[in-house]
C-alpha cells in the first residue's frame, strides 16, 4: 500500500495502517510549500482585507471583517492560512 500524501502529513496515516497490519509505504507524490508570495498576503491581511481596501480577484472589495466564518479546506491551508493573518478579526469564527 502507497500513502501518497505529503510528507510530514502522512505518519499518522501510516501508524494506524500499520496498527491494522498493513505494511504501508510513503510514496509521497507532491509537495506543499508556503506561498511564493507570503508578503502579499500578509499585506493583503494586515492593509487591504482587514481595512477592506483591496480587491480580492480583481472585482470587488474583500473585507475579512465582513465574515461570520473563515472556512480552511486542509491542514496546509490553516498552516499557511493563519500566519497571513496577523491580527484575527473579533468574533470571526474559524472551521476546517
Amino acid at each position: 500500500m502507497l500513502i501518497t500524501r505529503p510528507a510530514g502529513q502522512a505518519a499518522g496515516l501510516q501508524a494506524r495502517l500499520r496498527e491494522l497490519g498493513s505494511d504501508p509505504v510513503l510514496f509521497p507524490t507532491l509537495a506543499i510549500l508556503p506561498p511564493a508570495a507570503s508578503a502579499t498576503l500578509t499585506s493583503l491581511c494586515s492593509v487591504g482585507i482587514l481595512a477592506g481596501q483591496q480587491t480580492f480577484a480583481g472585482s470587488e472589495t474583500f473585507a475579512l471583517t465582513d465574515y461570520h466564518l473563515a472556512i480552511f479546506v486542509s491542514p496546509t491551508a490553516v498552516q499557511y492560512g493563519l500566519a497571513g493573518i496577523p491580527v484575527w478579526p473579533m468574533g470571526l469564527r474559524a472551521a476546517g
